[in-house]
């Protein structure tokens, strides 16, 4: 018999990453609330020591309960086991891909689930399966979502990611390296799962 601890998983806010978070653009909306109040994460959290640990400008919308979190946040987020979370969940993964080299995949969405909304002060819904995307990128390379790409369930990715052009996702990101939002487009996240 072979017994294995899996990693406890509660998305701990919309975006989590252990690397800095750069965000740029009034386009962009990243909200941690949930429709019914009671389980309000926060907007975004980073964990890297490296300064600033979250960029903003353009006038991002972040909301959250609180909207962003660092490791000097007081009380501090837990670190949680970003990879050993990841490998536990890819298996399970609907989608899976695999690249060697930086990637941008634009209007992408590969039957991953329609997120919708009326506005940006009215919470996100979706209609279609939630799922689990899988990205391996070495760790190393970049994955860039352009061109109305979208999704819902959880997004995984081993490596950087950047998002640019009406990025869409209900539901939890998860990236191992850095986090970009860049330029023009609507972008929307919502946590709920």
């Amino acid at each position: 018999m072979e017994l294995t601890k899996t990693p406890g998983y509660d998305p701990p806010a919309a975006i989590y990453s252990e690397m800095p978070v750069v965000i740029r653009g009034s386009s962009i909306h990243i909200n941690g609330r949930d429709n019914c109040g009671t389980l309000n994460k926060p907007g975004v959290i980073s964990m890297t020591t490296l300064v600033p640990p979250i960029t903003k400008s353009g006038s991002p919308s972040i909301e959250g309960s609180p909207p962003e979190v660092t490791r000097t946040s007081i009380p501090p987020p837990t670190n949680l086991p970003l990879k050993e979370m990841i490998d536990y969940l890819k298996g399970d993964a609907h989608f899976k891909y695999r690249f060697n080299e930086n990637q941008t995949l634009t209007g992408y969405s590969d039957g991953w689930g329609i997120p919708a909304s009326i506005g940006a002060a009215v919470p996100m819904t979706y209609t279609g399966p939630m799922n689990i995307v899988y990205f391996n990128l070495q760790g190393t390379q970049t994955l860039k979502l352009v061109g109305d790409s979208h999704g819902a369930g959880i997004l995984l990715i081993e490596g950087n990611l950047e998002i640019d052009e009406n990025f869409a996702w209900y539901g939890v990101i998860l990236a191992t390296g850095s986090v970009a939002f860049t330029g023009g487009g609507g972008k929307r996240m919502s946590p709920e799962v």
